[in-house]
């Protein structure tokens, strides 16, 4: 595990396909739903954000799927990326 607190956690999945880092967000599903829906959840914030830097010629790492667990009336949105190393750098 990367990082876990009351907000989100992220880890590494390996498997025969590559390796893959995802970030689950686990703070409050009700507000969760409630900011997806209106477009401002920390998720789509990211993803806008790493369109944009990568339109700008950046060294980003491409998130390549993402998602929401839903549970009932509650939602957790989730981002996957290629695992690539500590940084960008290495």
């Amino acid at each position: 595990m990367f990082k876990a607190d009351r907000r989100s956690k992220v880890w590494r999945v390996d498997t025969p396909a590559g390796s893959w880092v995802v970030k689950r967000f686990d703070y409050a599903p009700l507000r969760q739903t409630l900011a997806y829906c209106l477009g401002l959840h920390p998720a789509q914030r990211e993803r806008r954000r790493a369109a944009a830097l990568i339109a700008r010629g950046l060294p980003v790492v491409p998130i390549v799927a993402h998602g929401l667990l839903r549970e009932g009336l509650s939602t957790r949105a989730w981002l996957a990326t290629p695992a690539v190393g500590g940084d960008l750098q290495t």
